[in-house]
């Protein structure tokens, strides 16, 4: 009854487990767990999923169990929480150990790496570039609406997201969104392509598509960002997050 309750799915109880969303399946998966008081607790990512409370017990659940003189390895892109919660971190790209020490000296390393601007990205190899089972992505880019790619963003201007991408087969299901995060990883805001009512949410042919988010002037304010996107399927299915496609600098 603990795990049920802290995990927040009493009324799918009935409901078979590999019908979980990808977030229902991380809370009880973290709530199993931590309810094991386990030597090691490792957790990865648990924060990206459920709502402000749930993220919050999740916290005070590691609290408790690294008060107990327990270890916890604590995975994770949310650098408020690394701080509060940690001593000593690690940092890893593509699997390999990059730096290790104090944590924040190990955020910052890791900030500072971001602020790079990059306004295009582009896959030319359909077999490495990121996607999810219905689609792969093939171009991201920072436009001023006209089709032209600028490399300067200022408080007061507009610019658009454009994301192109190709699908695997007919009738896919594809959906989108975008999430801005500053550099402390703080989420600004995101956005879906649910807007496009010509497709979405529909099987699409195979094909290549584009979608376009409008980022209005005097929405941002002067600091660095990081862009992600997240690939779905029908119903939210089949995710998959693609972070730090594109980074950028608003100037005042």
């Amino acid at each position: 009854d603990e795990i049920v309750d802290f995990a927040g799915i009493e009324k799918f109880l009935d409901t078979p487990v590999k019908r979980y969303s990808s977030g229902m399946y991380v809370r009880l998966a973290f709530s199993v767990s931590a309810h094991l008081e386990p030597d090691i607790l490792m957790v990865d990512e648990v924060l990206s999923v459920g709502d402000y409370q749930f993220q919050k017990k999740c916290l005070g659940r590691m609290e408790k169990v690294n008060r107990e003189g327990r270890t916890v390895i604590f995975v994770s892109h949310n650098l408020t929480a690394l701080r509060s919660l940690c001593n000593e971190a690690i940092l890893l790209e593509e699997g390999r150990l990059i730096a290790r020490g104090p944590v924040d000296k190990i955020i910052d390393k890791y900030t500072n790496e971001l602020k790079k601007n990059i306004f295009y990205r582009n896959w030319d190899n359909e077999k490495t570039a990121p996607g999810n089972d219905s689609a792969i992505l093939r171009t991201v880019r920072i436009t001023d609406g006209n089709g032209n790619e600028i490399d300067e963003i200022y408080t007061n201007t507009s610019f658009y997201v454009e994301i192109s991408f190709k699908t695997k087969s007919d009738k896919s299901f594809v959906g989108l969104t975008i999430i801005l995060k500053d550099s402390e990883n703080n989420i600004v805001f995101s956005s879906i392509n649910n807007h496009e009512k010509s497709w979405y949410g529909k099987p699409m042919p195979s094909g290549n598509y584009k979608s376009t988010c409008i980022v209005p002037g005097n929405l941002l304010n002067d600091k660095f960002y990081s862009l992600s996107i997240i690939l779905f399927g029908k119903n939210f299915s089949d995710d998959r997050t693609i972070g730090n496609v594109i980074s950028f600098e608003v100037n005042d």
